[in-house]
């Protein structure tokens, strides 16, 4: 391995080593961990080795089974996760999957806090990975002292900020509260204030340019859905939100197209979906969902 430039072998080697690693006894796993050249495996999750991807994942997740945190633990001392990380923002659909799986599995196992895994990384990463991934970027935020505390009320006023950098701040922090929208207390604060008529407001007004501030307020929404079912989706329907997130798949923008889809369509599938189901039949909106669809797999096919 130290001197063999040539992948197919490096991996073939590396899953043996694995193997072994996963079904030997714990000294042969202790051995395996202590001289396996992890360095090779971050250079093999390169995007350009895309061949390879499948053997590493493999290698991976034998080596995380058979030394479990210890096992994390050095491979983001060779910064693994980082690579990984890479791969989320840049692979194949089945590449961001397999480095989802590997990445979750890396946190259960108590992967440090201070990975590659951070909130500002997150935001540039696709909704799905975001989604599973997120509740170990939040847990590790909870347990880190805040320089500054700011009340819910706080945030909502930066959301009416001109800069759009202070906006996104300010979502980013709503989310631990959203994940709590299932609280009644909770909940009955979120939908007097008005967090929604804001998002909605981002939806409808906000700046082609500002994609990020448009594409993050419909991912609170989604959030708010999911975790507040019903009770939230009936103080959407009073601003127009979903028609607002079909037109935004209608525009030229990929990623808001991306962005509005995917709201929508985990909203459907929330508590209380049938009532967004009911809004986009009784508005006339389904042709347009239909073609929107239809026009986003025919440029994802070209």
């Amino acid at each position: 391995m130290e001197t063999c430039e040539e992948p197919l072998i490096q991996t073939s080697i590396l899953t043996l080593l694995a193997n072994l690693a996963e079904f030997g006894t714990q000294s042969t796993t202790d051995e395996i961990l202590q001289r396996l050249p992890m360095n090779r495996l971050a250079d093999l999750l390169s995007p350009i080795a895309q061949e390879w991807h499948d053997s590493v994942f493999t290698t991976l997740m034998s080596l995380t089974k058979a030394g479990k945190s210890k096992a994390v633990e050095k491979m983001f001392s060779f910064e693994i996760d980082k690579s990984l990380i890479q791969l989320l923002e840049t692979g194949s659909d089945i590449a961001q999957n397999n480095a989802i799986v590997i990445l979750k599995t890396f946190y259960e196992l108590g992967g440090p806090a201070n990975g590659s895994l951070r909130p500002g990384t997150l935001n540039l990463l696709p909704w799905q990975a975001r989604l599973r991934l997120e509740k170990f970027v939040l847990s590790d935020l909870n347990s880190l002292p805040s320089p500054k505390p700011q009340t819910f009320q706080d945030l909502i006023d930066e959301l009416f900020h001109k800069d759009a950098k202070l906006v996104l701040g300010a979502m980013q922090d709503l989310i631990p509260i959203i994940e709590k929208v299932e609280e009644l207390k909770i909940r009955d604060m979120i939908l007097r204030s008005p967090l929604v008529k804001r998002l909605s407001e981002l939806l409808k007004h906000g700046q082609t340019d500002q994609k990020e501030v448009k594409s993050e307020s419909a991912f609170l929404l989604m959030k708010l859905a999911c975790s507040g079912g019903e009770p939230c989706i009936k103080k959407f329907l009073e601003f127009d939100i979903v028609f607002e997130l079909v037109k935004m798949m209608q525009c030229t923008v990929t990623e808001l197209q991306d962005s509005a889809y995917t709201a929508l369509h985990n909203m459907l599938f929330s508590n209380g979906g049938v009532l967004i189901l009911n809004e986009l039949l009784q508005a006339g909106l389904v042709d347009r969902l239909i073609h929107s669809m239809e026009s986003n797999h025919s440029r994802r096919e070209k």
